[in-house]
């Protein structure tokens, strides 16, 4: 009488069990544990675990797919028929992608949803999945922030001046769009106003630019209208210039130009504070800036272009060439000695006959 009490006890209670850690994982994931338990009985792997659970691990696992579980051992249990680890329910593999999916559908991030996993569920290689699972979403992708900028790549510097040149444009600022020119192996600027940036005003200006300095090699530019045109590609391809296009959205890839254009920038916006003449201001300091050195080739523009250095007004305060070369030779005709000749028309003179050296 007191087994058979027993018996229908225990079978109450297999019938409506407390609740357990299971029964808290399906209820925040949405998952029946009936289901969880018919998986883990049919997975390959957690049934032979949960056999081993129930019966007692061997001294050692040479299969591979069990060695995370037999690695854990001593914290794995039966819960109604799943496996469990401590408050986490292992999940079998034919139900692990339906759960990704439900870890994922709030979009919280890689790091939050790894975070939510842990409190529920576990399997081998649980976060490198979750990672999968976050970083091939096109939601996430689509608001992200971008990434982290790639680390510089710098251009090949020219060994030629006027080789290989980079091209922008600035504005409209103060009423004028302006095209700047960087020569990459002297660091060079050229700053020209642009009435207008069409293809053909674009072309007039770089044919009074190169008939004083000779055509480049090559030129580098964004995709901008001018530069695509197809009145433009040909003047290039008549004269034996080769263009490279920068890569789109990424202003970096011309970063001489984009350099040289806030550079110029920051001087057209100086004459508008101060209410002065802004090609007065922008010319002399494009003269200061050819004539100093450069931080990255250690030579100023002008040397490296030029093969000389431009005269600027405080060249006024060092002492001329000239006068010392001329008191030099004043001195090495003094030093020398003798006398001066002087002879008027007419004047009866000898001289040397050479042909025969005889006196005359």
């Amino acid at each position: 009488m007191i087994s058979t009490h027993k018996e229908s006890r225990s079978e109450e209670n297999r019938e409506f069990p407390e609740q357990t850690y299971l029964h808290f994982a399906s209820e925040a994931l949405l998952i029946d544990n009936n289901s969880l338990k018919r998986e883990t009985a049919r997975d390959a792997i957690l049934g032979r675990v949960l056999g081993y659970i129930r019966d007692g691990w061997p001294q050692d696992i040479e299969i591979k797919d069990i060695k995370p579980y037999f690695h854990r051992q001593k914290e794995l249990y039966e819960e109604l028929g799943c496996v469990m680890w401590g408050h986490r329910v292992v999940v079998p593999s034919i139900c692990r992608e339906k759960l990704l999916a439900e870890l994922h559908e709030a979009h919280m991030g890689i790091t939050k949803t790894k975070q939510f996993a842990r409190s529920y569920v576990w399997w081998p290689g649980i976060d490198e999945a979750v990672e999968a699972v976050c970083r091939t979403c096109s939601v996430c992708a689509r608001v992200a922030d971008a990434p982290e900028r790639h680390e510089p790549r710098p251009w090949l510097w020219p060994e030629r001046p006027w080789s290989r040149l980079h091209l922008d444009f600035l504005g409209p600022i103060g009423g004028a769009t302006y095209l700047v020119t960087v020569d990459a192996h002297s660091k060079w600027v050229e700053v020209t106003a642009m009435s207008c940036i069409s293809a053909k005003n674009l072309i007039s200006k770089l044919r009074e630019m190169w008939a004083r300095f000779g055509l480049p090699r090559q030129i580098v530019s964004d995709n901008g209208p001018p530069f695509t045109s197809q009145e433009f590609q040909l003047f290039l391809k008549d004269n034996g210039i080769e263009h490279i296009f920068s890569a789109p959205y990424h202003p970096a890839s011309n970063g001489a130009a984009e350099n040289a254009v806030g550079m110029s920038k920051r001087v057209i916006k100086k004459p508008l504070v101060q209410g002065v003449n802004i090609d007065i201001a922008l010319n002399r300091f494009l003269l200061v800036y050819r004539n100093t050195e450069h931080c990255t080739t250690g030579v100023s523009p002008a040397k490296l272009l030029q093969g000389r250095s431009l005269r600027t007004r405080l060249d006024c305060l060092k002492p001329e060439l000239q006068p010392r070369v001329r008191r030099e030779q004043a001195r090495q005709a003094r030093a020398a000695g003798g006398s001066r000749r002087q002879f008027a028309p007419g004047d009866r003179v000898w001289y040397r006959d050479y042909r025969n050296s005889v006196v005359k």
